[in-house]
Formats: C-alpha cells, structure tokens, sequence
C-alpha cells in the first residue's frame, strides 16, 4: 500500500540522518517560525525541541536532504506522481 510505503519513506528520512542539534540552528529555526509557534518553542526551549520533526527537516534540508527529493529517490515515477497528487487538506 502507498500510504504505509510514503509514512514508512518519511520515518527514514526524520529517523535515519545522523543530526547534531545545536543552539545556533535552533535560533536560525525560531527566527522563520511565527507566533505563536515561535513563542511556543521559545517557552519550550532548545533542548525540549530537539526532536520536533520541523526543526529535524529544518536541519535536514540545510544539509540539502530536502523531504521532496527524498520521497522522489525512493518512489517509483509512478508512486511520486500517485504521491503529489494526494490533497493533504482533505485528509481526515
């Protein structure tokens, strides 16, 4: 099934790259974020924020591992295609 293949492919690319969060990205991730994420996040801290999956593929693609490229690697054309053609927002 596609779904399990893309969840499975977006666990692997959250899980699997070696990342050294520092205090540094964590300013460079909150100063783009709006609030009240941002003030969320600032409350929370650096090192209660480390696994949020946003500030993970925020480093990511600062390593140019960006989640699109990714999924387009490891899918077929076809699964890509099926895969860009899902509307997120009416997911329910």
């Amino acid at each position: 099934m596609l779904q399990q293949r893309i969840i499975n492919l977006m666990s692997d690319y959250y899980f699997t790259h070696k990342l050294e969060p520092t205090q540094e990205l964590f300013n460079m991730w909150l100063s783009g974020l709006k609030n009240p994420l941002k003030s969320h996040f600032e409350k929370l801290g650096f090192e209660k924020s480390k696994g949020v999956l946003s500030f993970k593929r925020f480093q990511l693609e600062l390593k140019d591992i960006g989640l699109e490229e990714y999924l387009k690697e490891n899918l077929t054309d076809a699964e890509y295609q099926q895969y860009k053609s899902i509307d997120l927002n009416d997911a329910k």
